[in-house]
Parts: structure tokens; C-alpha cells; sequence
């Protein structure tokens, strides 16, 4: 099974079933919210991802 998440915020017709309010109660929990900033913070350790790399070009 393939599933594609699209958001593009964008819709032709509304939000409607579980898929739905299982994401929707997934993305407004506290434990998703601070797992996704603590990742934030690991990934910005990573001179080559998170930046103060001498490297990186400014676009």
C-alpha cells in the first residue's frame, strides 16, 4: 500500500476520516511536538546540516 501525504494545504473536498483525526490528534500531541524539537536540536549539531558549516553558501 502506498499513502501520499499532501500538504500543500490545498484541498478539493474537506478532511473527513480516521486518517485524518489520527494525524490531526498525532500532530497537536506533546510528545510528538517534543520529539520533533528535540530532533530539530540534534539535527542542528550536525555542522553539515544545521549550519555554522564554513562551507555553506548563503542563497
Amino acid at each position: 500500500m502506498i499513502v501520499i501525504l499532501n500538504d500543500n494545504e490545498m484541498s478539493i473536498a474537506p478532511n473527513v476520516g480516521a486518517l485524518h483525526t489520527i494525524l490531526g490528534r498525532l500532530r497537536t500531541a506533546g510528545k510528538y511536538n517534543w520529539a520533533k524539537d528535540e530532533l530539530e536540536l540534534l539535527l542542528k549539531k550536525i555542522p553539515a546540516v544545521g549550519g555554522n558549516w564554513p562551507l555553506q553558501l548563503n542563497a
